[in-house]
């Protein structure tokens, strides 16, 4: 089980993340307030998912500095900035990886996942291939959900089966199936609690 630290100051996308990433079965997240509480914890955990928006942007060396210094934790930073700058200055600057905020939440966790097992960007050419799986950067270009996925992942959300999701919808469970499916691929899940989760960090959901 992978242990990892969410630090982001803007709370609704650090509960966003955190619950996505507790919707992966090896994967526990907690989510980091403050860069103080960033500072403590970092030792105790297996990778440091580092969110950066323009406003903490600026603090961004201070905090890998900091965390470097406390522990030999691997940091994946993720850019939600309104410029992909950020990017190469976070590897340069020691991050073990470093990704544009709009990746898919798939490309997210297999960063922590290679983070973890000691993957770094190749200092050559600053890329390791998305197969690797770690990725320097990559865009992922958020489909919006159609309004019938909208409503089967907020009846999902309310812990609905799919069966119960049919009969309350009047429609078939492969038709529910198949939404779910749709779903799943426009958010860059893999299964239905990291689409809610996901949907949800979007504001998609309440």
């Amino acid at each position: 089980m992978l242990r990892v630290l969410v630090a982001d100051a803007d709370p609704t996308s650090r509960s966003g993340w955190v619950a996505l990433l507790e919707a992966e079965r090896d994967l526990r997240a907690r989510p980091a307030v403050t860069a103080a509480e960033l500072v403590e914890r970092c030792e105790s955990a297996d990778v440091v998912l580092l969110v950066v928006g323009d406003r903490t942007a600026p603090r961004m060396p201070e905090l890998l500095a900091a965390v470097s210094d406390r522990s030999e934790t691997p940091v994946v930073v993720l850019a939600a900035t309104a410029t992909d700058e950020l990017v190469p200055q976070a590897i340069e600057q020691g991050a073990a990886g470093a990704l544009v905020a709009d990746a898919a939440p798939t490309q997210v966790v297999a960063a922590v996942h290679a983070a973890a097992g000691g993957a770094r960007v190749d200092t050559d050419t600053g890329m390791v291939p998305v197969t690797g799986p770690l990725v320097q950067r990559v865009s992922h270009e958020a489909s919006p959900l159609t309004a019938k996925e909208v409503e089967i992942l907020a009846l999902a959300g309310e812990g609905l089966s799919n069966q119960e999701i049919a009969g309350r919808l009047y429609v078939s469970v492969s038709t529910v199936k198949s939404h779910l499916s749709h779903a799943f691929g426009r958010l860059g899940v893999r299964h239905r609690a990291a689409a809610i989760a996901e949907a949800r960090r979007r504001r998609m959901l309440p």
